[in-house]
């Protein structure tokens, strides 16, 4: 692969893990707002205009104003997590434009002839084989890199490196997650391509079934749990 096209791809899959986050971001705030509205302020106004305990009016009262200090708590937490993520993918996208300017700073037009293409390279290309396409990148390779950065997320938790709720953590969350996700969908569309490389039209057809089942699948139940909890307004 030739310097211009790996730094092109580097660029792509940054790009990709930071649309991701930010969906998966929406998505929790969607659901901690959700969880932070309690269900008995519902028809709140109602409720007080049949009250007619002195007592029970205070304890309203009191509820409500434990109810605006969560709340008040919350929105910081919002803005906190706001800002960390933009300062977060600051950093990200600054360390890959360097990165980027360095490649391309050393990009010589030799390389699209001298360049002998790896195993990646041919998989990029989709000119891998189909079985090592499938069970080597897709499959093998996507389990070894989840487990991998599932361990580093439970290692930061185990050794309290960072507290749980708190902002870190929580954009911590937001980028593992999302970040095992492009990874599947990195490499499914890798063995999505090389599904052709077989010579046996029955495998092209199984291993593109079996694609659609791993990933398409499990995003699509996602988004009925999703809007079951209304999550998503849609």
């Amino acid at each position: 692969m030739t310097t211009l096209k790996r730094a092109s791809l580097f660029l792509s899959l940054i790009s990709a893990w930071f649309f991701v986050s930010a969906i998966v971001s929406l998505i929790m705030v969607r659901t901690l707002y959700l969880t932070e509205l309690p269900s008995h302020f519902n028809n709140l106004s109602e409720d007080i205009k049949r009250i007619q305990d002195l007592v029970m009016l205070k304890n309203v009262c009191v509820a409500a104003l434990n109810y605006a200090g969560s709340q008040k708590d919350f929105s910081w937490i919002l803005v906190k997590w706001a800002f960390s993520f933009v300062a977060t993918w600051t950093v990200i996208f600054t360390t890959a434009l360097i990165y980027l300017k360095r490649q391309l700073n050393t990009f010589k037009q030799a390389e699209y002839t001298t360049q002998v293409k790896s195993t990646l390279d041919l998989a990029i290309d989709g000119k891998l084989p189909l079985w090592k396409a499938f069970w080597g990148i897709f499959i093998g390779l996507s389990y070894v890199l989840s487990i991998t950065i599932y361990a580093l997320l439970y290692s930061v938790k185990y050794f309290h490196i960072v507290e749980l709720g708190k902002v870190p953590y929580l954009i911590l969350t937001t980028l593992v997650y999302s970040l095992t996700s492009v990874i599947w969908l990195f490499t499914a569309d890798i063995a999505w391509r090389c599904s052709r490389n077989s010579t046996n039209n029955t495998w092209h057809y199984l291993s593109r079934a079996a694609i659609l089942l791993i990933i398409v699948v499990p995003l699509i139940k996602c988004m009925f749990l999703l809007h079951q909890y209304h999550v998503v307004p849609f």
